[in-house]
């Protein structure tokens, strides 16, 4: 633990990558800004610290490490996920060892959960847990003016060697309080939103993510959300939201946003009277969000598109009911009632994805193909296949810690690894059969009639899907012959 009182004039916030968010045909990632950093760079900015964001993409460690102490830090924070710990660690303990002065700080969802493992490592000082925007300011100033480091509420680190975690952070109750993002358009010229979306990525112009509310109103399994933000959900203003919207568009000339919150519509009041006013707002733009089936009506989804709504992603995770029961805090629809509202987003000019997951430790062959055909009933545009990942903080981790295949955190990102052991499938026998399930769902006569409707209804749309499938790396063989149809309509 620090003791002596020092001086901050240069920060750095990292979010380190290593290449895990390059484009993955068989689910993909967006490219999207370091928000929470940008949150933390906000305040800290309005205190008058100096502050640098870097997001490792395709630098090596050596040169990023390099990188960083070009800015003379005093204070490094990191933005830590499961996968990135490791490389985190890695990045922390070359800086240490060039400067020992400098301080590091890790955050973010795995610091909050794995926190006494994550605190026990020699090149982290400190610890972040939950909400980083109070508890950075009081920690700084701790450090500057040589404070007790236990009276900040949200904090962990050694205390004479020993694990010494405080109280509970409070969190924010009021979040229209927090400054807007400090964004820059160096970040935000490479941000897209990938996948069927309209506009399609070559069209889309400087995309920003928006979060609209804080934490979830459920607690399924394998989620950390809880360990990050508490229970329950804070909601910002709709006002407050169209104002960061309107210094975005006027600051970077920005046509489509991505709402990152996990379930957009916890509350059905609050999206009416957010689509509202984006109505009311006279601002044009095309947005992306996460809903749940549940609380999706006809009224609701005509609303949302009328407001600019082009894409709802949906958390399905699985088709086995018994399996959604065990897994999710709540019960899943039917897949009939997911048609309804799939077909009402078609209806509505909205694209339609299914987040999905195999990879659990008692799937069998055959189980996995009737996923094959239960996917093929459902009526949506785009699917993710994801390996179920037990992250740490989560009830799925103490379920199924002992059947780990891997105990190198590095493994844990979701797309390229299978974390949990299966006796009857192999990680290699997984990805082969996720590729036929894919292509499968793309090349079904139902999906192709859908592509026809659609482009009927909305020629526009012909780029989405020529990009998309591109995207994706799959020819569909009626595909191409859609497209031309339409070329010079």
């Amino acid at each position: 633990m620090l003791n002596k009182k020092r001086n901050i004039q240069s920060v750095v916030l990292l979010e380190p990558t290593f290449g895990h968010d390059k484009k993955h045909a068989f689910g993909g990632h967006n490219e999207f800004e370091p928000l929470g950093l940008e949150y933390i760079t906000a305040v800290l900015h309005s205190k008058g610290y100096k502050v640098n964001i870097l997001m490792q993409m395709s630098e090596a460690r050596d040169e990023l490490v390099q990188k960083i102490i070009s800015y003379n830090p005093d204070v490094v924070c990191f933005s830590v996920l499961t996968y990135n710990f490791n490389e985190s660690i890695q990045i922390a303990r070359k800086l240490k060892h060039i400067d020992e002065k400098i301080i590091v700080v890790f955050g973010g969802y795995h610091p909050s959960t794995d926190t006494e493992n994550v605190v026990k490592n020699n090149n982290v000082d400190f610890v972040v847990i939950g909400e980083g925007e109070t508890t950075v300011m009081e920690l700084f100033d701790a450090i500057e003016n040589s404070r007790n480091y236990e009276s900040i509420s949200g904090i962990a680190f050694l205390k004479n060697s020993q694990y010494f975690k405080t109280t509970k952070r409070i969190r924010i109750k009021n979040i229209d309080t927090l400054p807007f993002p400090l964004r820059n358009e160096n970040t935000l010229k490479d941000c897209k939103i990938y996948g069927l979306m309209y506009p399609p990525p070559s069209k889309q112009v400087n995309v920003a993510v928006i979060a609209c509310s804080r934490g979830c109103p459920f607690n399924c399994e394998f989620c950390c959300s809880n360990a990050l933000w508490g229970k329950g959900v804070t909601y910002r203003s709709p006002h407050n939201i169209i104002k960061e919207i309107r210094a975005v568009q006027e600051g970077f000339n920005t046509n489509a946003f991505f709402f990152t919150d996990l379930t957009f519509n916890s509350s059905k009041r609050w999206v009416k009277d957010f689509c509202y006013e984006i109505l009311n707002s006279g601002l044009n733009f095309r947005w992306y969000c996460m809903c749940t089936i549940l609380g999706l009506d006809a009224e609701l989804i005509r609303l949302m598109s009328q407001a600019g709504c082009r894409k709802i992603g949906f958390g399905i995770e699985t088709l086995d009911d018994e399996l959604s029961n065990e897994i999710k805090s709540f019960k899943r629809p039917l897949i009939e009632k997911m048609n309804e509202i799939y077909d009402l987003c078609f209806e509505n000019e909205i694209f339609t994805k299914a987040y999905l997951m195999i990879g659990f430790p008692n799937e069998t062959y055959n189980k996995l193909l009737e996923y094959k055909n239960k996917i093929n009933e459902m009526r949506v545009d785009e699917i993710k296949i994801s390996f179920y990942t037990p992250f740490p903080g989560t009830r799925a981790f103490e379920k199924y810690k002992h059947k780990l295949a891997y105990n190198d955190f590095s493994y844990f990102d979701t797309l390229n690894h299978l974390v949990i052991k299966n006796n009857s499938i192999t990680e290699d026998e997984y990805k082969i059969i996720r590729k036929e399930i894919i292509r499968n769902f793309y090349n079904s006569e139902l999906y192709v009639a859908r592509i026809k409707e659609r482009l009927t209804r909305n020629p526009a749309l012909i780029e989405s899907y020529d990009e998309f499938f591109n995207f994706l790396k799959l020819k569909i063989n009626l595909y191409e012959g859609i497209i031309n149809s339409f070329a010079f309509s």
